[in-house]
């Protein structure tokens, strides 16, 4: 059975044909090689994903009619922002996907004492970041696509977010379930650190932000990534219930 290609795509209308991007329309005909007849899934977070089927093609340019509705659009949902130490790109491309499977409507990356990487480097990939964002959407069935923010300092941003914010701290702190699940239901923001971890000084500024509450993640120091997935894979896990 021929895998069905799924593409985000902001104007789906019941019963009008809807457009592609042009690197879209490369990747269906170019790279899928679909053609006239094929079928493919159109959505978006506004009224859900739609069957489609190509109409005419050619080189450069598909035209799609729109069929039926498949799933419809998604109830709005708890947020979960991720804020995170920015790494280096080769665990970003974990990183990255992992948290867009894992529910994470927000993805910061933040500045903090032991963050070697620059502000900068985030800012010039930011496209890229979010071109993963939108592959990861669609292979994982999501209807939502998660908002990617500009890199950050660390401290000014969290002293603005008034959410209940959970971070990972290799130091101690309370158990992650038992903290996480009063607070499950509602908003939340995650946070994990770079390699190093937090500072002294961070933590005596995370101690006095009322919303901020430090948790473990087990008996093993987690990489910074690990420690991301492990956070939302445990919240996911929770608001099932």
């Amino acid at each position: 059975m021929k895998h069905v290609p799924r593409f985000y795509c902001r104007d789906v209308v019941d019963g009008a044909s809807a457009t592609l991007s042009p690197e879209q329309q490369h990747h269906l005909l170019a790279v899928l090689r679909r053609g006239v007849g094929d079928e493919l899934l159109l959505f978006n977070e506004k009224i859900g994903e739609w069957r489609a089927t190509i109409l005419a093609a050619n080189k450069k340019t598909v035209t799609i009619k729109i069929m039926a509705q498949g799933k419809p659009a998604p109830l709005a949902a708890a947020k979960t922002i991720l804020y995170f130490g920015l790494l280096e790109k080769s665990r970003l491309d974990l990183l990255i996907p992992k948290a867009v499977e894992l529910a994470a409507s927000d993805l910061v990356p933040v500045i903090s004492d032991f963050t070697d990487r620059k502000a900068d480097e985030w800012q010039r990939q930011k496209e890229k970041w979010q071109k993963v964002v939108v592959a990861a959407v669609e292979q994982s069935g999501r209807l939502t696509m998660p908002r990617v923010h500009d890199a950050t300092a660390m401290i000014p941003a969290l002293t603005q977010q008034s959410l209940p914010m959970v971070y990972g701290d290799a130091q101690g702190g309370a158990e992650f379930y038992q903290t996480i699940k009063p607070l499950a239901g509602a908003d939340v923001a995650l946070l994990v650190g770079p390699p190093g971890g937090f500072s002294d000084g961070e933590r005596a500024q995370f101690r006095r932000l009322p919303n901020m509450h430090g948790v473990h993640l087990g008996a093993n120091i987690l990489r910074s990534e690990t420690a991301a997935m492990a956070m939302l894979a445990g919240l996911v896990f929770l608001r099932k219930l």
